[in-house]
């Protein structure tokens, strides 16, 4: 996925995954995205049934964004050594939504009008769309997943 296999000094990072308020509450299919700092380099991994996500990195700063469908995604930024294992323990904040209604009206020449909050739903159903289709197309590369 453009990332450099494992170094030789190369160490496991753990990120495990949960609702926030509840370590007992994994989130199974949380897409994990690891770059290097200072780079172009990039992993992805979905989180098993257990929440987790297993990374082998060599030694440097990553920048880690964890997403999940129904859950406000997070970015923080991870420092590898190069000595033993790194555990993670995420929690991201539930933001379900629902969408009533959302009256978006055009015109031409185009021009689009909406409400400050029927605005910000749109933002967080495409938010909510683009994770999803992250998370398929991650599953069917490594054949996780129908």
């Amino acid at each position: 996925m453009g990332a450099p296999g494992p170094a030789v000094n190369s160490q496991t990072l753990r990120i495990a995954v949960h609702s926030v308020g509840s370590v007992d509450s994994p989130i199974p299919g949380a897409l994990v995205t690891l770059r290097l700092t200072r780079g172009a380099s990039r992993e992805r991994r979905l989180a098993n049934d257990r929440g987790v996500a297993t990374f082998r990195l060599a030694p440097g700063l990553y920048s880690a964004r964890i997403d999940a469908i129904g859950h406000r995604g997070t970015v923080l930024a991870v420092a590898m050594s190069d000595t033993g294992l790194q555990i993670l323990e995420v929690g991201l904040v539930p933001e379900p939504f629902a969408l009533p209604s959302v009256d978006i009206r055009g015109t031409l020449p185009v021009q689009c009008k909406a409400s400050q909050s029927e605005a910000e739903m749109t933002s967080r159903l495409w938010d909510a769309a683009r994770k999803t289709l992250q998370t398929v197309e991650l599953s069917r590369r490594h054949g996780l997943r129908e």
